[in-house]
């Protein structure tokens, strides 16, 4: 029977091997996918997601190899392919997110608005405006009814 303090000290050790375990893109990616060095090193936005339609379309197929029970159905594949498909995924829409964000700080943004210069006065600018195209839209609606 195993001592109690070796069994927490198994576990310790598991939980920092774990934690320890960081996706390394150009040594994880070749083992899943045959795919060139090129491609690899493509760390840009569409470069990513053509990453993700491959692991995409490699978790389906493994996916019915395993629904089917064929002799070929890797489980370790499978985890594999589905662990780095979401980090991949993951890091596509990091980048969306950053090319989509305004490459200005907001709170240094001062503009005059029926008066009132703040920070804040862009988004009421744009508050306004779309409840102004809301109601005009409205209007609209109601008039051809």
């Amino acid at each position: 029977m195993p001592n109690s303090y070796q069994t927490r000290r198994s576990a310790q050790a598991k939980g920092k091997q774990h934690a320890s375990h960081i996706y390394d893109r150009q040594a994880e990616l070749p083992r899943v996918l045959p795919l060139w060095p090129h491609e690899i090193a493509d760390e840009s936005l569409v470069g990513r997601q053509l990453i993700i339609a491959k692991l995409a379309r490699a978790l389906r197929a493994e996916r019915c190899r395993g629904i089917a029970g064929h002799w070929t159905y890797d489980l370790a594949r499978h985890s594999a392919l589905l662990r780095i498909y979401r980090l991949e995924l993951a890091a596509s829409r990091n980048l969306q997110r950053q090319a989509s964000a305004p490459q200005f700080k907001s709170s240094k943004l001062k503009i005059s608005v029926g008066g009132i210069t703040r920070p804040n006065a862009m988004r009421i600018a744009t508050a306004t405006t779309i409840s102004a195209s809301k109601a005009r839209n409205c209007s609209a609606l109601k008039r051809s009814e």
